[in-house]
């Protein structure tokens, strides 16, 4: 075996092997106490703890016992994040905890998932609402709408005692087949005048309310104003009727469609006009349909077809006579108004079928 060389590159002569085990020599010498015959400022170094085996194996020690801490740090942080899992997980499935579980909400595009609302629910809000005497009591029922509570408040009292001279029994319609959004009716008959028709709908969290602004058809700008012929657009909420009052630039029937829009609030009628082409007269098929009031000819509506309730943007027609309005967008098949406007709703459905 090679001799390992002194660093001062002087000889002591050769260095003893290690192996495996003791040699037959030294089987004799086990049990013994043998003199150190090293240098002895080598031995002072070893008790000094500085020799080379001595550094080494201090860092080594440092080493394990900062693994050690770090260790025991992860296994403590592990702990809390489970234990942090387990009370979310049961938060989750305990139906009486503050955290709802998205799997138990309707889904938005899902109608079947929306409650149904009952009738004597419907009727005990709609009584509530004739009986109110505070913003403060009405606005718990009510769908957010352009009017706010103390408008509505004030709305009410003009009805019940300048145009209906007196409310009374209401009663239960049941639920509307909407293609936009989903809608339950209670009728209140009036002393005098038409019934007033008390619309409900559902909120975000699928909760049904009055919603005050279909209930009242309210139109922006107010449906006198478009009589008087000073408004060039807006949105209303009218009853339509197919007509024929064919003139000024709507002069050819074959190209337009003409529709009479009256109002509640109203005397007299609007004429609106869209091109038998377009997607408003689609949208206004689609309404007609759903009554199961589906035109006798393809290309236009039939005169029998009768009336329905839509939303409708308008817009002034040029060169038109007194009341002429375009028809820009059909936004509801009733007075509801939701987030996507009836057209968008049936161009969306068309080319899921396509």
């Amino acid at each position: 075996m090679a001799k390992i060389p002194d660093k001062s590159g002087r000889s002591h002569g050769s260095v003893q092997t290690r192996v495996a085990g003791p040699s037959r020599g030294e089987l004799g010498r086990v049990g013994r106490i043998t003199k150190d015959t090293r240098d002895p400022a080598r031995r002072r170094r070893r008790r000094q703890g500085g020799g080379r085996d001595a550094r080494y194996g201090a860092a080594g020690a440092n080493h394990g016992a900062v693994l050690r801490r770090w260790l025991m740090l992860g296994l403590i942080l592990a702990g809390f994040g489970i234990s942090g899992l387990l009370v979310w997980t049961l938060l989750r499935q305990n139906p009486q905890s503050g955290a709802a579980s998205p799997s138990n909400r309707p889904d938005l595009n899902d109608p079947e998932s929306i409650p149904a609302l009952a009738a004597d629910e419907a009727l005990e809000m709609v009584s509530a609402m004739l009986d109110a005497d505070t913003p403060e009591a009405l606005e718990p029922l009510l769908h957010p709408g352009k009017i706010r509570p103390t408008g509505a408040l004030a709305r009410l009292r003009t009805i019940e005692e300048e145009e209906a001279k007196g409310f009374r029994t209401p009663a239960w319609l049941g639920a509307f087949d909407a293609i936009c959004e989903p809608v339950s009716f209670v009728m209140v008959p009036k002393e005098s005048g038409p019934p007033l028709l008390v619309t409900f709908t559902v909120n975000q969290e699928r909760d049904w309310k009055i919603d005050f602004d279909a209930t009242v058809g309210h139109c922006d700008p107010p449906f006198h104003d478009w009589l008087k012929g000073t408004v060039r657009q807006g949105m209303v909420r009218v009853t339509g009727k197919e007509d024929n009052y064919f003139n000024g630039p709507f002069r050819d029937d074959d190209i337009w469609a003409c529709f009479a829009l009256s109002h509640p609030g109203g005397d007299a009628s609007l004429y609106g006009y869209c091109r038998r082409d377009g997607p408003q007269f689609g949208a206004i098929r689609a309404i007609l349909r759903r009554n199961l009031l589906a035109a006798s000819e393809p290309d236009k509506l039939s005169g029998k077809a009768g009336s329905f309730r839509t939303t409708l943007r308008l817009r002034n027609a040029e060169d038109g006579v007194s009341r002429q309005f375009l028809i820009t967008e059909v936004i509801a098949d009733d007075w509801v108004i939701g987030d996507e406007s009836l057209e968008t709703i049936l161009q969306r459905t068309e080319s899921g079928m396509e």
